[in-house]
């Protein structure tokens, strides 16, 4: 965990160990189609959303297979996967 204004965030090492101990139906999660994130994710590349996001909410950000980052979302969840288009999470950690 790091200490930010706003509260603590995991890191990416912390975001793995909570991506891979708690449920997916659990928390607040950004699935992406197959790339990594480094700065800013679109909404075009969000295939689904877990949990209440609003914007601001600190999300674990992966595949359906694989952890790829923690992020903050810019928009809420409908719009990340509705008819919207544009910036929806900025990353804040990524695996490389």
């Amino acid at each position: 965990m790091i200490f930010k204004k706003g509260g603590p965030v995991p890191t990416s090492s912390g975001g793995r160990s909570i991506w891979d101990t708690i449920p997916f139906e659990k928390g607040k999660r950004i699935f992406i189609d197959d790339f990594h994130p480094k700065g800013t994710i679109f909404s075009q590349g969000i295939i689904s959303v877990t949990g209440d996001i609003r914007p601001g909410d600190v999300v674990l950000v992966g595949t359906d297979r694989d952890f790829r980052g923690v992020g903050r979302t810019l928009v809420s969840g409908s719009m990340m996967i509705g008819d919207v288009h544009g910036p929806a999470v900025k990353m804040i950690h990524s695996v490389k």
